[in-house]
């Protein structure tokens, strides 16, 4: 168990390198509403 939270804590650092800035504006442009619910298709956040 011990290698698997190694492994998971070395994806994080990973992931924290890899850090992008998104304007307000790309999310409100890509935030849609659905039945009164702000929601954002897993497509537009990929």
């Amino acid at each position: 168990m011990a290698k698997t939270k190694k492994n998971e804590v070395d994806t994080v650092e990973e992931i924290d390198k890899d850090i992008l800035v998104i304007s307000e504006e790309v999310i409100r442009e890509r935030t849609y509403i659905i039945r009164n619910q702000k929601v954002m298709l897993d497509f537009d956040l990929a």
